[in-house]
């Protein structure tokens, strides 16, 4: 189901039906945008740890997955070579939406450090000393020992679904549409029951 199709049906489900001038100024479609990326997330979170509850397994459905390829860029100030995220990583658990960064040419994987486990990565280095390590940082993965000659890199990630647009296929778990649905429209409901309108120009509230 596309973006702008699953808001559309948010917003009828809100309005009982019927869009008109006077219920479009309680809840916009900016709005829905806005809590429908937080819905999505979600449903996305929660298919993994049923997935690992049930099934013992850990992995993020591929459907759930981007590839992105991205420059290798060098901070003079801290003389360290990173790469920006493209775009907004989905948040979970010991950063597992992070699910990969590789060279572009070759079959190495990039292997996961953590920040705070600098000074004991620097005391093992010899023990990774053909292997780069990446950690990430905000939104930006930093490198120890990657090759010079590395110039771009391919970056797995399971983004967060703000930046789709209304064409894009929204990527939840199959048959989780109509719960993404449903607390959109809940959450919503809500609002409008919190705020009446006082001055109704076309129907009357019911």
């Amino acid at each position: 189901m596309k973006k702008g199709v699953m808001k559309e049906l948010i917003l009828q489900r809100v309005e009982g039906g019927i869009v008109n001038q006077d219920t479009s100024r309680q809840v916009r479609r900016e709005d829905i945008d806005a809590y429908l990326g937080a819905a999505i997330n979600y449903a996305i979170t929660k298919q993994y740890y049923i997935n690992k509850k049930e099934e013992g397994e850990s992995t993020i459905p591929n459907d759930f997955i981007s590839t992105y390829y991205v420059p290798v860029q060098k901070d003079t100030v801290r003389n360290v070579k990173y790469s920006d995220l493209p775009t907004q990583l989905l948040s979970m658990e010991k950063n597992r939406g992070l699910r990969g960064i590789y060279p572009v040419q070759g079959n190495d994987q990039f292997v996961e450090g953590y920040f705070e486990a600098r000074k004991h990565d620097q005391y093992y280095a010899r023990s990774w000393k053909d292997s780069t390590l990446y950690r990430l940082i905000g939104d930006r993965v930093e490198y120890d020992n990657i090759s010079p000659v590395v110039s771009e890199v391919i970056i797995r990630m399971v983004s967060a679904i703000g930046d789709l647009s209304d064409e894009d296929e929204v990527p939840v778990p199959a048959g989780s549409e109509v719960e993404v649905i449903e607390i959109c429209s809940q959450f919503f409901l809500g609002q409008r029951t919190a705020q009446p309108d006082f001055v109704n120009n076309n129907t009357a509230i019911q």
